[in-house]
């Protein structure tokens, strides 16, 4: 799991570029391919970067 993250990071960083982040794998990671956690990594990252809609 350690080298899939790194890797993930290697590959995309200019996206975590400025970003001081602390990962923890769940159990539901177990058996997933690297493109799997891969999307789903970049998915989380990017949803939780956008500024949040104000309603008004």
């Amino acid at each position: 799991m350690k080298r899939f993250l790194r890797e993930i990071f290697r590959r995309h960083r200019l996206l975590f570029s400025e970003t001081d982040m602390i990962v923890q794998p769940q159990k539901t990671c177990k058996g997933k391919s690297l493109g799997e956690i891969e999307r789903h990594l970049i998915e989380e990252f990017k949803a939780a970067s956008r500024p949040e809609e104000t309603n008004g």
